[in-house]
């Protein structure tokens, strides 16, 4: 995963948990909204309570009064008031206790209801802590997933990196690989030039050598490796030299010395290790004599390569 896609999701816990701040800081006032309003009510209850209660004490006091007054009043007072006023205070006195009881049935139906409230309120906490830690589960296992797509992702950037320079370093050797063998494939008894060319290649590997002028231009700094073979002419004397830079490094004579009329040919060969620096050149140069032998199948050549 991108770290476009980390920030995206560290974000978004950032978000959660600022909701999560909200939503207990939205708790905290519905509890101090519900606290006080329950406060309220039972601050009210209870007064109402303590009204009844002195209304009940003021109307008993009342009615011992009454049944202290009446016992001393004459005994000849009419029965039937007597008992009227007696049955309206038993029904004040009724109705005051039904009065009590209704508020009682109020007070606890309050109760009822607070009670009610904070269970809503616990359940709405335990929702939002259930919903907050799945989110904050799925949040952690996404970032977790991101991190192994990262690692995996680093590995395979390093595994391309390693198989980048090796692939570098395989193409690099092959650039450093220099090698070639040429050949002349006919005779020329009569020759008598500077520079031997051979047009012939036999093998080639890399760059450096021209079949056109017979030179070797060393593409790279190195140490090389270089040789000649090469066969006189009828009963001719002739020398070649590698030569570098227009110096010669080493000799190859193909040398007849007798004057008898007998079909011979002389073959000479050498080999010089040189160190060469990039662009130096290497080339097979006449020192003496006449002409040289060849065939379709090159017997006079030349050869070379880097050692390292």
């Amino acid at each position: 995963m991108s770290e476009a896609k980390i920030t995206e999701l560290e974000l978004k816990l950032r978000t959660v948990n600022e909701n999560v701040s909200t939503l207990n800081e939205q708790l905290n006032v519905i509890q101090k909204d519900s606290d006080d309003k329950r406060r309220e009510l039972f601050n009210k209850t209870i007064g109402v309570l303590d009204d009844i209660k002195i209304e009940v004490r003021y109307l008993s006091v009342t009615l011992l009064d009454f049944k202290k007054s009446m016992e001393n009043e004459n005994e000849s007072r009419d029965k039937k008031k007597y008992k009227e006023l007696e049955r309206y205070f038993n029904n004040s006195f009724e109705e005051l206790e039904a009065g009590n009881v209704q508020n009682e049935l109020k007070l606890t139906n309050n109760k009822v209801l607070i009670q009610n409230l904070e269970d809503s309120q616990s359940e709405i906490r335990g929702t939002c802590t259930e919903i907050l830690n799945k989110t904050v589960a799925d949040i952690e296992t996404q970032l977790k997933t991101s991190e192994n797509k990262q690692l995996k992702l680093s590995s395979a950037v390093a595994s391309l990196e390693v198989a980048y320079m090796n692939l570098s370093k395989t193409k690099c050797e092959k650039s450093n690989h220099h090698a070639f063998t040429v050949g002349i494939s006919s005779d020329n008894g009569g020759w008598t030039g500077s520079t031997l060319v051979f047009p012939i290649v036999i093998y080639s590997k890399g760059t450096g050598y021209n079949p056109s002028t017979g030179i070797f231009t060393a593409p790279t700094a190195g140490t090389y490796v270089f040789y000649i073979s090469v066969q006189s002419a009828y009963q001719k004397l002739i020398n070649f030299d590698i030569v570098l830079d227009g110096n010669s490094k080493v000799r190859a004579m193909a040398y007849y010395g007798s004057e008898s009329s007998v079909a011979i040919r002389q073959t000479g060969t050498n080999m010089v290790i040189l160190h060469l620096q990039t662009g130096d050149s290497v080339w097979v140069k006449r020192n003496e004599g006449t002409g040289y032998h060849s065939y379709s199948i090159p017997i006079t050549t030349f050869s070379g390569f880097k050692l390292y």
